[in-house]
């Protein structure tokens, strides 16, 4: 893997969602891009290029976590080598409280994106700093507060959950 200074890892569940594409298009390109897959890296990289089309470029690895127990995803993660971007610089997605909680003991700054089965109170439940309501509603100004935290190393993570969406 090439240096990188930051790290975005998305759950599988949030990057196939409608907008994905748009928030990788304003994300900095000194960011690495990966994505924990409950699929194949092979299965998941069809599911990617159908939502996203040409942005799923960007992102530069799947992590196929096929078979594995839950508890081993974040080991198996480290071990290929793909977390040793400092868990502060790192952000996580995701809507899974189990993921969300694993991000959040890391040190990461994490962004739960609401949906039906996790609520915004689940979410800052287990660590999250941001919540994200609907992709589509992100403006690159809202992208680059939550990313301005990181690059500026503010503790993202002491601060309430505030909306990542207009």
């Amino acid at each position: 893997m090439r240096e990188q200074k930051y790290a975005v890892v998305f759950d599988y569940e949030s990057a196939v969602v409608t907008g994905t594409g748009e928030l990788l298009r304003r994300l900095t390109p000194s960011f690495h891009f990966a994505v924990l897959s409950p699929f194949s890296m092979e299965e998941t990289g069809k599911k990617l290029r159908k939502v996203l089309g040409d942005d799923a470029v960007v992102i530069e690895h799947i992590v196929s976590h096929k078979g594995l127990p839950q508890q081993n995803v974040w080991e198996f993660l480290e071990g290929m080598g793909l977390l040793n971007v400092k868990p502060e610089n790192t952000v996580f997605i995701g809507s899974l409280p189990e993921r969300v909680s694993a991000a959040a003991a890391r040190g990461m700054t994490v962004i739960g994106r609401h949906n039906n089965a996790c609520t915004d109170d689940a979410l800052r439940a287990c660590g999250a700093s941001y919540i994200l309501y609907q992709y589509r509603n992100l403006t690159p100004l809202t992208v680059h507060q939550v990313l301005q935290n990181v690059e500026d190393r503010k503790c993202a993570r002491s601060v309430p959950a505030v909306p990542v969406s207009v």
